[in-house]
């Protein structure tokens, strides 16, 4: 049975912290798949940080995966993650701080404010 990316809700994308090139590979997969389907939701899926206690965007290989994304997504693709995935890439990418628990990043870049 062949699947069409059109008949999708959501497209996670799995992907192991730190791993740079296979970061790239998944922002090319978000960036085509939004262009077929304009209503897909995308998610991140980033494995490898499950036995460090700190959040994504503070984990040293976290932050490449995540600045990689930010960088090589289109802003189609970009505004089909989530606000707390967009604020995790956006903060990760240096466009934003964290504060606890909360992502304070500028006004309208990643739809949070």
């Amino acid at each position: 049975m062949q699947t069409n990316i059109r008949d999708y809700q959501t497209l996670a994308l799995n992907m192991e912290a730190g791993d740079e090139e296979q970061a790239k590979r998944c922002a090319l997969l978000a960036n085509e798949a939004v262009q077929h389907n304009p209503t897909i939701r995308l998610a991140l899926m980033v494995d490898g940080c499950d036995d460090d206690p700190r959040e994504l965007d503070q984990i040293p290989k976290g932050i490449v995966t995540l600045k990689t994304l930010f960088r090589c997504l289109t802003l189609k693709a970009f505004f089909r993650f989530d606000q707390t995935e967009r604020g995790l890439m956006c903060v990760a990418s240096g466009h934003g701080e964290r504060h606890g628990t909360q992502l304070l990043v500028p006004d309208g870049i990643a739809g949070l404010n």
